[in-house]
């Protein structure tokens, strides 16, 4: 039997333009979502920030589930703003993550949200590096490298961290790092997220009125070895 994903196929499963074309109105993708929701609200109620006038960039906005979402979440004073590889409105900031100079483009905020967007980067430890410099927090999710995988389940990605690594990865871009497995809707691809507080962020006015960083006293994570 000839290989069914093979050439042009499999070219177009790691090209920029699937983006334009794909189906964005997913029910799995909007479930990660909703669920990373809580947890962002649970982890900036920790803060005492749940309230606050925040501004959330949204790195692969597709649909924009995510605006909803977070106005039903209890964050009804954010500004969201939506950024993806194409435009999906017009207020959409088109922006190429895989692009060298991404980020001379990307806003200083207070929170970069990013659900299932880290398998597709090139350079996606580079990224989340460049893009601690311009949030106080980084919340995102990754599906990581499992023993039950194959080839297959992974078709498409272009990294492939196990659990200890995305967690190192993690670590290495902040402080407070809270993670989280409990959404694993379809083995053997589970969903892991991330929770950062950069101590990269810059923005002097944002610093000014968050003052340090609270200390947290939620339980250890425990990630599976790698």
């Amino acid at each position: 039997m000839p290989d069914l994903i093979s050439g042009d196929r499999r070219a177009h499963l790691y090209s920029l333009e699937r983006w334009q074309y794909e189906a964005l109105d997913i029910s799995l993708w909007h479930e990660r979502t909703e669920y990373m929701v809580a947890l962002l609200r649970r982890y900036l109620s920790n803060r005492g920030e749940q309230d606050a006038d925040l501004e959330i960039l949204e790195f692969g906005c597709g649909s924009m589930a995510l605006e909803s979402m977070l106005r039903e979440g209890g964050f009804t004073r954010a500004r969201y703003i939506p950024s993806d590889c194409h435009a999906r409105d017009e207020r959409t900031l088109v922006l190429d993550l895989n692009a060298p100079d991404f980020l001379d483009s990307v806003p200083a905020v207070d929170v970069i949200f990013m659900g299932g967007v880290l398998e597709y980067l090139d350079r996606a430890e580079s990224v989340l590096d460049a893009l601690s410099k311009k949030a106080r927090y980084l919340f995102f999710s990754y599906c990581p490298r499992v023993a039950s995988q194959t080839e297959a389940d992974r078709l498409g990605w272009k990294n492939h961290w196990t659990p200890g690594e995305a967690l190192a990865i993690a670590n290495d871009l902040g402080d407070g790092v809270m993670s989280e497995s409990g959404f694993d809707p379809s083995a053997p691809k589970p969903v892991h997220t991330y929770f950062v507080a950069s101590r990269n962020w810059w923005r002097p006015e944002l610093a000014a009125a968050a003052g340090p960083l609270p200390k947290i006293h939620d339980r250890p994570v425990r990630c599976p070895s790698g």
